[in-house]
């Protein structure tokens, strides 16, 4: 906390806000998270700076946000913060390429940072369920049949939707086994739209799949009863795991070291918080 408050002693000290904004932002920080209260406290006071003390108030942000673990909240953060000088003075000004010099994430420390917390998860997860891929690839073998539970069993594993994503969510075949969804659950922009690969590389079958389920299900809480009750049976878990499944083989198979799995996970599951993603990445899987 010692970082904001120089900060905001800073502005203080330059801009003079009036008590009613100190204590307002004051507030703000018991319910914010700490990338948005950087975001909300240059946006709200910047316009009051000379130039210099823009340039300066630039630099001291960016040294508190290369010092947060590098999830994907900081480098929006930092984006954000950037919009907000290019809006005013427009692409071409030197103000914003000063934004651009002065605000970017050190991409060595986010690689060596990425690198530690994910050693770290998989420390943690070596400890728990291990995914074996010859078993990923016995469940798509075992759901290439007609009967609904087979197709919601492949299309959940397969792409890592919720079950109702695949009733009511938006999906587009984005080619290269790729799809693309919007109307996202449990979240509140549902224009949002999330694009991720398939585990089995072959968007088509995935879009003509999907299209048979819909027609075949007419009541999506029976459904996910009889479902359930399937994958119990036959391999002792629920739709749930599918979900974790789907998660975990898609981050190993994509083996980028540069992105670290949280973010990854939260990005490919339509989460709008990098934390929920946890509850997903305690398995790791075995070649």
């Amino acid at each position: 906390m010692k970082n904001m408050m120089d900060i905001i002693t800073f502005i203080r000290r330059n801009k003079k806000p009036t008590m009613a904004e100190i204590q307002s932002f004051d507030r703000s920080i018991k319910t914010k998270s700490k990338t948005l209260i950087y975001y909300e406290l240059f946006k709200n006071h910047w316009m009051g700076l000379n130039d210099r003390r823009r340039v300066e108030l630039l630099k001291w942000v960016n040294i508190i946000l290369n010092s947060m673990p590098p999830t994907s909240s900081v480098e929006k953060t930092m984006t954000k913060i950037r919009k907000l000088v290019k809006d005013r003075y427009g692409y071409e000004s030197p103000q914003y390429r000063g934004s651009l010099t002065n605000l970017v994430f050190d991409r060595v420390q986010k690689e060596k940072n990425i690198q530690d917390y994910n050693k770290k998860i998989e420390n943690q997860t070596r400890n728990s369920r291990e995914i074996k891929l010859k078993d990923i690839e016995k469940i798509f073998e075992e759901n290439q049949g007609e009967s609904f539970q087979e197709k919601l069993t492949y299309l959940l594993l397969n792409s890592g939707s919720r079950f109702v994503e695949l009733n009511t969510g938006i999906f587009k075949d984005g080619g290269n086994g790729m799809i693309s969804l919007s109307n996202i659950a449990k979240t509140r922009d549902k224009t949002r739209e999330i694009k991720k690969e398939l585990l089995d590389l072959d968007s088509e079958k995935f879009m003509k799949k999907l299209l048979e389920y819909r027609a075949l299900n007419k009541n999506p809480d029976s459904a996910i009863i009889q479902l359930n009750s399937y994958l119990k049976d036959k391999y002792g878990f629920s739709s749930y795991t599918l979900r974790k499944y789907y998660a975990n083989v898609s981050y190993y198979l994509q083996d980028n070291k540069k992105i670290q799995k949280n973010s990854y996970l939260s990005d490919v599951l339509g989460h709008e918080n990098d934390d929920v993603a946890k509850i997903y990445s305690g398995y790791y899987v075995k070649e």
